[in-house]
């Protein structure tokens, strides 16, 4: 293979699929066209005509190129197999650098919303002062439980299966939650209700009300959360290694 071309795949593998969306002629009828009528340096020029510029619109069918470079070198056409499976290698490399950018953009959206949440969620300057006349009253967050051990757990979307919110309690009676792909600190939640809690902060509001368990634990959770899909599911407990219970902070009720 020629490795010179390799810094050009991104941008090939985007025409390559690009063109997908069109699906036209089989590539590898074209390839072996032009080998048999015009010679091995005939199709590789078309091919890397096609492959800088998109010219045209052909189906790039990996495994039916792969055949026909097998079929050549078992014939004993060495030059013509060699030069087929060079371009299958060509597009299989488009194929993994575009799988690769994709998961990039993937991480790269994740990260991003989790550092919204962050940002969101994080204390206003005056409050992280130690000037005590700035610091913002303490929430109301209602009376302490008992009840909020079947609601811990692991809960997260079949949309977003990796975006998972933990649930747990701290250890003086209220609900906690935090996003675990976010370096976030843990949000310490109000009793609205028997299954309704709330979270307020600066500008920051939303509600979690956790659904179909009763006494059991709940199946879902339904949320006003931006940026992350609603409802969700509930996984599983919480690992083995997560303490019983959240210490309580200085800002609890």
């Amino acid at each position: 293979m020629n490795t010179s071309r390799i810094p050009g795949l991104a941008l090939a593998g985007l025409l390559l699929f690009s063109g997908l969306a069109f699906a036209g002629p089989p590539l590898s009828t074209e390839v072996a066209r032009l080998i048999d009528s015009q010679g091995v340096d005939a199709a590789r020029e078309r091919f890397a005509e096609l492959w800088a510029n998109a010219a045209d619109t052909y189906e790039p069918d990996l495994d039916a190129l792969a055949d026909l470079g097998s079929r050549y070198l078992q014939e004993g056409n060495i030059e013509a197999g060699m030069a087929v499976m060079e371009m299958v290698s060509i597009i299989s490399l488009a194929e993994l650098d575009a799988a690769l950018q994709s998961q990039a953009a993937l991480v790269a959206e994740m990260e991003a919303a989790a550092a919204e949440i962050a940002a969101a969620t994080a204390a206003p300057a005056s409050a992280r002062d130690g000037s005590e006349s700035q610091q913002p009253a303490a929430t109301d967050r209602g009376p302490a439980r008992t009840d909020l051990e079947h609601l811990a757990g692991i809960y997260a979307s079949d949309a977003e299966p990796d975006r998972q919110l933990f649930v747990t309690r701290s250890c003086d009676g209220f609900l906690v939650a935090g996003p675990l792909w976010a370096d976030v600190a843990p949000w310490e939640l109000s009793s609205e209700g028997k299954e309704v809690f709330t979270f307020e902060q600066g500008e920051l509001y939303f509600q979690l009300e956790f659904t179909g368990g009763g006494e059991a634990a709940p199946r879902g959770l339904r949320h006003n959360i931006r940026g992350l899909a609603s409802p969700l599911q509930h996984r599983g407990p919480l690992p083995r290694d997560w303490p019983p219970c959240q210490p309580a902070t200085d800002s609890a009720r």
